[in-house]
């Protein structure tokens, strides 16, 4: 995720993960236990690192609260 950026992670991993879940309701009555399976595995392995990406972006979130709280201590 550093090297090419979240967006470019998150998108792909997303739209996996959103196509896997839409095919699992659909292999319900035609392919038992073992199609399903194997699709709840996959979808759970394409799943879109969020903590990562957030434990990236906390600094500049505590940087916006601390500015926001040294406003309101000068007011």
């Amino acid at each position: 995720m550093d090297r090419h950026g979240q967006t470019a992670v998150h998108l792909p991993a997303a739209v996996l993960n959103a196509a896997f879940l839409v095919a699992l309701p659909l292999t319900g009555p035609y392919g038992g236990p073992g199609p399903a399976t194997a699709i709840v595995v996959a979808g759970g392995l394409t799943t879109p690192s969020l903590e990562a990406g957030l434990r990236a972006l906390w600094p500049s979130v505590l940087l916006w609260r601390r500015l926001l709280v040294d406003i309101g201590r000068r007011s």
